[in-house]
């Protein structure tokens, strides 16, 4: 049975409370709070095309029509749903990835990683940030196909990014190409899509214009000018910070 406080709290947030105290009155606004959707578990974390397995969490309430369940970008086929335990089924075309729940319109994306076998899967790559030109190992399962059939396109690009060598059973190597942008990656093979677990984040070479001051006192500051300085976009990709030697 759904619970209750789905159809009460629309109604109850149209009410308020009225107390007299002192002659004075006082009106507190009673606020409707969405219940908070968690995904704690998935069982089991890997099987074929067209096996069922379960996500376990809290608040999916019991209505089919309001809750979808996805693997990567492929929406799994939702067999039955409760609210602390739902039910799906792999559809073909699904590929390894991560998994995301939508109840009531509320995402929530999550780290648990579902892996589809007997079919080519990406479970990670690294590294998760690079320069143009840099090569980055793509590692999952039944990627031994020939190079000619697979796609890579990095966000910002529309021609596909050229591979470094030729793919093994478990994994294959990509140049980074001039252009590309930070976001996620699409990789087709033998033209059908393949979830890649992580986004990319495209790194910049800094460049160093001017200096405030060319001298001062021990102790002194000194301000550094240039382009593509900012730490927080090192600190997104796990980098250690900017560095300043004096030589």
């Amino acid at each position: 049975m759904k619970k209750i406080y789905n159809y009460l709290l629309p109604i109850l947030l149209s009410l308020c409370v009225v107390s007299c105290d002192n002659d004075d009155e006082e009106v507190v606004y009673m606020n409707q709070q969405e219940p908070v959707v968690t995904v704690t578990e998935i069982s089991p974390a890997s099987g074929y095309v067209d096996t069922e397995f379960t996500v376990t969490g809290t608040n999916f309430g019991v209505v089919m029509d309001d809750v979808e369940v996805y693997l990567g970008s492929t929406r799994l086929e939702l067999i039955a749903c409760e609210d602390q335990l739902l039910t799906v089924r792999v559809p073909d075309g699904a590929s390894a990835g991560k998994l995301s729940v939508v109840v009531y319109g509320q995402r929530v994306d999550t780290q648990l990683q579902y892996d589809v076998l007997g079919v080519p899967g990406v479970t990670a790559i690294s590294p998760v940030y690079g320069f143009a030109g840099d090569v980055i190992t793509f590692t999952g399962h039944d990627l031994g196909v020939s190079s000619a059939y697979y796609q890579v396109l990095f966000a910002g690009k529309t021609e596909a990014a050229l591979l470094a060598d030729e793919p093994t059973h478990e994994g294959f190597s990509v140049k980074v190409p001039e252009g590309a942008q930070s976001g996620a990656i699409a990789l087709t093979i033998i033209e059908k899509p393949v979830n890649v677990p992580v986004q990319f984040t495209v790194l910049q070479h800094a460049t160093l214009d001017r200096l405030s001051a060319t001298q001062g006192f021990a102790g002194s500051e000194v301000t550094i000018h240039g382009t593509h300085l900012n730490p927080e976009l090192l600190a997104d990709a796990d980098l250690s910070g900017v560095k300043v030697l004096f030589k």
